[in-house]
């Protein structure tokens, strides 16, 4: 799983009378002025389900297909965008960035005054660097209504499929219908008698179906008075690209290797 960790400076200017929370992202803001340092880590952005999060959800929302996750927009950016297209996006909105020059785990924010965008990348199959990740962070110089912050995320994305420790997340269904989520969690880390009965001939294959569903897209949206924090995911994209950039090489190498034995004079 990549991780995320990153420092951003953001303005101290105040906000306006009524705050724009249209996550597209607002008009360019004037320069810059004073600065004040906010840490951000993978913890606040990455966090699993566990057992006791999961006892702790709220009654089940509506869910959502992949497709449909893969269509949310957020600061004006979305799963998949090339990072061409992301660069333009974010600087026609006013937010001042540059690409690191490797594709890493660490990402610089782009920012602008109370709010900053971090774009994760990946190279996807067809060759060109995508978004696999988008986080998004917004501060407040006074405290607001939690309510109406929520208000305003569910106009914008739907009702949540669950709330969870707080958070409201979007997320597909469970894709097996001969076991739930909570008993294959079980199942791969506890172990049961039930394992015996699950759908999947070991239980390997049952775990790596198991990180494969959970790596689908989602988005989970953390509010609080004082800050909102949005992370629209895909990580499962990252893990299929790699595989499929590691096969390919695989492949180049077995071919390398053949047309060298073929084409060998071995002097008999």
């Amino acid at each position: 799983m990549m991780q995320f960790s990153g420092t951003v400076f953001l303005g101290q200017t105040s906000p306006p009378a009524t705050v724009d929370l249209d996550l597209r992202g607002p008009p360019p803001e004037p320069p810059m002025r004073t600065r004040r340092l906010l840490s951000i880590t993978c913890a606040a952005f990455l966090a699993m389900a566990t057992p006791a999060s999961m006892s702790h959800a709220e009654e089940k929302g509506p869910t959502y297909s992949s497709e449909q996750i893969l269509n949310f927009e957020l600061a004006g950016l979305k799963l998949n965008m090339t990072d061409v297209d992301a660069a333009k996006a974010m600087t026609d909105a006013g937010y001042e960035g540059k690409w690191d020059q490797e594709i890493s785990d660490y990402v610089k924010g782009w920012q602008q005054v109370d709010r900053a965008i971090f774009p994760f990348r990946y190279i996807a199959k067809d060759g060109k660097v995508r978004l696999w990740s988008v986080k998004y962070k917004q501060i407040f110089d006074v405290n607001m209504s939690e309510d109406i912050l929520k208000a305003k995320i569910t106009e914008k994305y739907g009702e949540p499929t669950k709330i969870e420790n707080g958070d409201l997340v979007y997320e597909s269904p469970w894709p097996y219908d001969k076991i739930t989520k909570n008993d294959a969690h079980s199942c791969i880390f506890f172990s049961g008698s039930f394992c015996k009965n699950n759908p999947f001939k070991s239980k390997h294959e049952l775990e790596v179906a198991y990180n494969n569903a959970e790596m689908r897209p989602q988005l989970r949206v953390s509010i609080g008075p004082k800050e909102l924090v949005v992370d629209l995911n895909f990580r499962l994209a990252v893990e299929e690209a790699k595989q499929f950039h590691t096969d390919q090489a695989k492949a180049a190498e077995e071919e390398k290797r053949r047309k060298a034995s073929k084409n060998l004079d071995l002097g008999l």
